[in-house]
């Protein structure tokens, strides 16, 4: 049976799933992270690896892997990756970011517009075979909105209560207590940790969040508004006045202090948006890709 493999390399596991040629799911793998911009050796281990087990399992029939790895288009790694994957590999390789795929899985090749906030975070659209883009630029330039920025967004909170010579408070000694102890060990972690390992400070803030304190429920709102306002800005462009938008990424699906913020923000500028929330496997993403470029006497 031929298939196509899709890869959703995340910074956290690596999904790859495969599917036959009318789009059924024939097996789906979880590994370990795909960041190539990270590690990139351990990166490209770990995704085909993850390939590995579904390509053993289907007695390796595969017509095409369509990966989306982040940061491809700001990392300068898509050609490198690429050469890396197709010399292990023997059927021919696609490498795309993670948010197109995404898109290809949201809108099964169709045009769209998708906000994604994870650990870091994105705002896409697609309109025909042009893509568009805002944010998305790593820690120091973009991920507005995200589970980094939320962590970091809670960190100042401990250093600028100092700063102001008040005494910390539950928010802040829960986020000084996870980095070390001391707000000395507060800027040594944010300089000597990943951008995951800052991230997954967020639940802190979220947790807070939930019981009502001011200060994190106000870092989640302003991650909600940051995120919408990428969305609108991809609107105003494209003049889309009735748009589509897929929401994705743990941040945007799990926690509903940024997702209303985030609506209403949205909801402000275009009345008529609709929202597109359902789960899906974004992998399946490589099958629209393949649909969008087999030739006919392909299949």
């Amino acid at each position: 049976m031929r298939y196509i493999i899709g890869v959703d390399a995340g910074a956290v596991r690596t999904t790859a799933a495969a599917f036959d040629l009318s789009g059924r799911l024939l097996s789906i793998e979880n590994g370990k992270s795909g960041n190539v911009s990270e590690n990139f050796d351990s990166g490209v281990r770990n995704i085909l690896d993850t390939i590995a087990i579904i390509n053993d399992s289907l007695e390796n029939q595969c017509v095409l892997v369509v990966i989306g790895v982040a940061g491809m288009e700001t990392s300068g790694l898509k050609e490198r990756l690429t050469e890396a994957l197709q010399a292990k590999l023997t059927c021919p390789v696609q490498v795309f970011s993670d948010a197109q795929l995404a898109m290809y899985a949201y809108f099964q090749g169709g045009d769209g517009v998708l906000a994604i906030a994870g650990t870091g975070s994105i705002a896409y659209a697609k309109r025909g075979d042009t893509y568009y883009r805002c944010g998305g630029y790593g820690t120091i330039l973009g991920d507005e909105g995200s589970a980094y920025y939320i962590a970091i967004e809670g960190l100042k909170l401990c250093l600028r209560r100092s700063d102001m010579g008040l005494p910390p408070d539950s928010l802040t000694n829960a986020m000084v207590d996870a980095v070390g102890g001391d707000l000395k060990s507060v800027v040594d972690f944010v300089a000597t940790h990943t951008k995951q390992e800052i991230a997954s400070l967020a639940p802190i803030v979220s947790a807070f969040a939930a019981r009502n304190d001011r200060d994190a429920r106000q870092i989640l709102v302003n991650a909600g508004s940051l995120l919408a306002d990428n969305v609108n800005v991809l609107l105003r462009r494209l003049s889309l006045l009735s748009p589509a938008i897929a929401v994705s990424g743990s941040i945007l699906q799990n926690v509903n202090t940024v997702t209303d913020s985030f609506y209403r923000r949205v909801l402000e500028q275009f009345p008529n948006a609709r929202f597109i929330t359902d789960e899906v496997v974004i992998p399946k993403g490589a099958y629209y890709r393949y649909l969008a470029t087999v030739k006919p006497t392909e299949e």
